[in-house]
């Protein structure tokens, strides 16, 4: 491979993602650039970079802020620029691949098609129905106490509300076993936040909890129908 024409792989993450994919980047003999947070000083993601572009911590994270990200990516080379998002943080976020085709900078992921309609269940859900893929019985989007009555009933154990997309790391809550569980529907516990949670809910073999998030939610049960 020609060095000079080679692309940059700017990487957006940090400790053993970054890790990884700056190395798999070396190895294919591409430079590597990290995009760091201040106060990242001391990690292996920096000792292994080709260069480093440190960015102070705004009102979020820098790993959170699309626009600065590609800024910077797009800053450290005026030639071909990949940036790699590792995952979590923005990697399923479909601003962030739409903010670097308008910079023209090249994301390493899914389009922001894919990106928005895979990372909603509810609407991955209909895809997978519409093309004959198994599917986990459940209510729709945001479900009443009710609804989700009937799914305990329908599968004789505990539901999970979850997250049809947003944080994955939202919190969560015991849902119960018995339709009475809900007579005071939703748990406080797991009512949505200030930025606007909805409610997905499933069943589990092993557990029943519920959890928020920014965005709407659905109910399911675990086994495939």
């Amino acid at each position: 491979m020609n060095v000079v024409d080679s692309p940059v792989v700017v990487v957006a993450n940090r400790g053993e993602i970054a890790v990884r994919v700056l190395r798999a980047s070396r190895d294919e003999g591409l430079r590597a650039v990290l995009l760091a947070e201040a106060g990242d000083e001391v990690t292996r993601a920096r000792r292994i970079a080709d260069d480093v572009v440190t960015l102070e911590r705004g009102v979020s994270s820098i790993y959170l802020d699309a626009p600065r990200l590609v800024a910077a990516a797009r800053e450290v080379s005026s030639d071909r620029v990949l940036l790699h998002p590792g995952y979590g943080y923005l990697s399923e976020d479909p601003a962030l691949p739409r903010a670097c085709a308008e910079a023209g900078v090249e994301f390493v992921g899914p389009s922001p098609e894919a990106l928005a309609l895979l990372g909603h269940k509810g609407a991955t859900r209909e895809l997978a129905d519409a093309v004959g893929a198994p599917t986990l019985r459940g209510t729709g989007v945001d479900p009443d106490a009710e609804q989700v009555c009937g799914l305990i009933a329908e599968v004789s154990g505990p539901v999970v509300l979850k997250a049809a997309s947003g944080e994955a790391a939202a919190p969560s809550v015991s849902c119960g076993r018995q339709p009475e569980s809900t007579r005071r529907w939703p748990p406080s516990a797991a009512r949505p936040n200030a930025s606007g949670g909805r409610w997905r809910c499933s069943r589990r073999s092993t557990s029943s909890t519920l959890a928020t998030s920014r965005s709407r939610s659905r109910a399911t049960a675990t086994e495939p129908r």
